[in-house]
């Protein structure tokens, strides 16, 4: 019986829903029916000389909250004070609007009235009282931008070009620099002359730095640190007081002091042009490194982090530390977000002033999992794209083990790659490579394998070393040179790189100022497992240089020898240099500068030379364009290197800027070709040649 009363009682409410829901349905509707917004049109009227939809776009905003807030009157003052402002910054101080409201069928209108007045213009500018600049040399420094001739007058701007002015006497060492305008007005009211009036007051240079407050570091070692801003005498300015307590301060975090706090007392004596500087000094308590609490590390290893992290527990403490600590998370590459802060703090039970200060890390990981795509465009591969999928933070551990595949119209390549940031310690780069390529050169076709084992070394943010070991199988096939018949096939190459790259350019992908430098020697020998024996020398330098906005000035150098000893008597086609194309000297197509065959096909030798002078300017927005000199040439063999003439390249061309390197194209003209060279090449590819 009590399922069916269940059911009943469902039933029944089923039956009440329905008869409330149709009860409703008949009940006649009490909710007033909402009246539809008016239609607001706006009119303008003296407003010349500026089109009514400009105009409207300046008051968009007000005009919006106005309709959205059914006419609430406040909003239309806004307008007609924004619509003031757009006349005013134009040179029409005099500028008044009014506005009114109408009923009309369906809406409102609303009729913005201006009175724009005279527009008036700056007749001339005199600068009266500046004894420590010339006027010209005034108004540059302070970047002035309404002090001039035929500018409009615009009543802001002229007060923030005075306080520009009054700003560059305060830096300059002025204290009590002071700077007024007067407006003389033409009686045209068209014109107006800006009579600016300077008092420059004293030249004020610090002269002394004391110190208020410090008892665990003397001042006598204070005023080392600061003995620079001494000697000579420099002008004085809140910008300077700054910078001295800032290097006091950077002083006593070096010496382990976390809460020191460091107030300024500036007191001058104008009469004799000086100012002193005392530093009122609270030291706080004096610390050691305690624990390192680390939060936000879902996947990362707490010894990962650890492991980049400066500080030690029990070491004193030091703030420069700190910060390089956050420095090495970055560059880890693991993380978005790194916060390094001062923790609890633990004082000594035996000296208070002593005591133990945690950190708190809070990082925010990146996904470890990453997918590029790429391609581009160059004159002998054609297309080219490919494929990465990476692992950045394998099983939490830091570690890279990363899958590459490339491929064009002339081959393509497979890459298995590890690196290990972790094992060897900070700054240390541990790599395993693997690769397969298959290629063809105009003058043989490549299958090689090959497996590398790399170690580098990071001495500074700028210098890179590397030791590497390879192991290659290479075999080259189709060869068009008869002296090579007698070594071509599959050989085996195993030997050692020494490497050092020096780079300090400011950008890698769009350098404008700095230097790269690189080295590398290879030692190659059949006692290492290989079929031949070699050395490898290679050097390379580039320069950048910005000679004015957008325009660069790029020169570089590359050359090496390849020598071959003991039962080696002549290199490979596939370890030859080569040169020629969009990267090295342009004038020849891929690979055909240097020595041929008797079918004409390219070669190479066992030395070369590259020289490359290039001045990159600005067209129009990501337009830009060269003018270029090359100079190299390939050398059959190593005891030739230097000797005879060299190729020229000269030529310019047009890139287009993209995020990913410029996409450029290159004319290059060889002004006396031998035979079977072609006088004029076109190179097209991403990247600039060096």
């Amino acid at each position: 019986m009590r399922p069916r009363g269940v059911l009943w009682r469902a039933a029944a409410v089923l039956v009440l829903v329905a008869a409330g829901t149709g009860a409703r349905a008949q009940a006649p509707a009490t909710t007033p029916a909402v009246p539809p917004k008016p239609d607001y049109r706006y009119l303008l009227v003296n407003h010349r000389p500026f089109d009514r939809d400009t105009l409207i776009a300046c008051m968009r905003s007000e005009l919006e909250r106005f309709e959205r807030e059914d006419g609430v009157l406040s909003h239309l003052d806004d307008a007609a004070y924004a619509l003031e402002c757009f006349y005013r910054m134009r040179g029409y101080p005099d500028a008044e609007v009014a506005f009114s409201v109408r009923d009309i069928p369906g809406g409102k209108a609303v009729v913005f009235t201006v009175n724009a007045g005279l527009k008036v213009e700056i007749e001339s500018v005199s600068v009266l009282g500046n004894f420590a600049f010339d006027t010209d040399l005034l108004l540059a420094l302070a970047e002035c931008r309404a002090l001039r001739a035929g500018a409009p007058y615009v009543e802001r701007d002229l007060g923030a070009d005075m306080d520009r002015i009054e700003a560059l006497y305060v830096r300059s060492g002025y204290p009590d620099a002071r700077v007024e305008p007067t407006l003389l007005k033409a009686p045209s009211g068209r014109t107006v002359q800006v009579l600016v009036r300077v008092e420059e007051g004293a030249l004020v240079h610090l002269a002394e730095v004391r110190f208020a407050g410090n008892r665990r570091l003397p001042s006598d070692i204070l005023a080392q640190e600061v003995a620079r801003f001494l000697v000579p005498p420099r002008p004085f300015h809140r910008l300077l007081a700054e910078e001295v307590r800032a290097i006091v301060l950077d002083r006593y975090g070096g010496e382990g002091f976390p809460f020191a706090r460091i107030e300024i007392d500036t007191t001058f004596d104008r009469s004799a042009g000086k100012a002193v500087l005392t530093l009122v000094i609270e030291e706080g308590a004096r610390a050691r490194f305690g624990t390192v609490r680390i939060a936000g590390n879902d996947l990362t290893r707490d010894s990962v982090i650890l492991g980049q992290m400066l500080p030690r527990a029990g070491e004193r403490y030091d703030q420069d530390r700190v910060w390089k600590s956050e420095v090495e998370l970055y560059n880890t590459g693991l993380f978005s977000r790194v916060s390094l802060k001062p923790g609890a703090f633990e004082p000594d039970p035996e000296d208070p002033a002593e005591g133990t200060l945690d950190l708190d890390l809070v990082v925010a990981e990146r996904d470890p999992i990453q997918l590029e795509f790429y391609g581009g465009y160059g004159s002998y591969e054609k297309l080219r794209g490919g494929v990465a999928l990476r692992d950045i933070n394998l099983f939490g551990t830091g570690r890279m083990v990363e899958t590459k595949f490339k491929a064009s119209f002339v081959g393509v390549r497979a890459e298995l790659n590890f690196e290990d940031r972790m094992t060897l310690g900070r700054n240390f780069a541990l790599a395993l490579r693997n690769s397969f390529e298959m290629r063809e050169f105009p003058s043989f076709d490549l299958t090689e394998y090959e497996t590398a084992l790399e170690v580098g070394y990071q001495l500074t943010r700028e210098l890179d070393t590397r030791v590497r070991y390879r192991y290659r199988s290479s075999d080259a096939e189709n060869v068009s040179d008869p002296q090579a018949v007698d070594r071509v096939g599959a050989i085996s190459i195993s030997g050692f790189t020494l490497s050092a790259t020096f780079d300090s350019r400011d950008n890698p992908i769009e350098p404008e100022s700095g230097l790269v430098l690189g080295a590398s020697y290879e030692w190659a020998d059949r006692v290492l497992g290989g079929d031949i024996d070699f050395h490898r020398v290679v050097g390379t330098w580039r320069g950048y240089l910005a000679v004015a906005p957008g325009w660069v000035l790029a020169a570089g150098v590359r050359g090496g020898s390849i020598v071959p000893f003991g039962r080696t008597e002549g290199i490979p086609i596939q370890e030859r240099f080569f040169s020629g194309g969009a990267s090295t000297v342009r004038s020849f197509k891929e690979f055909e500068l240097g020595p041929r065959s008797p079918a004409g096909d390219p070669q190479g030798g066992e030395a070369f030379l590259v020289a490359n002078t290039e001045l990159r300017y600005p067209i129009y927005k990501l337009l830009a364009g060269t003018v270029f000199a090359d100079l190299g040439q390939v050398w059959q063999r190593h005891e030739d290197f230097a000797s005879g003439s060299l190729s020229w390249g000269l030529g310019g061309g047009l890139h287009l800027r993209t995020p990913i390197g410029p996409a450029r194209v290159d004319a290059a003209w060889n002004p006396d070709p031998n035979d079977g060279e072609d006088r004029w090449n076109l190179h097209v590819s991403v990247g600039y040649a060096f």
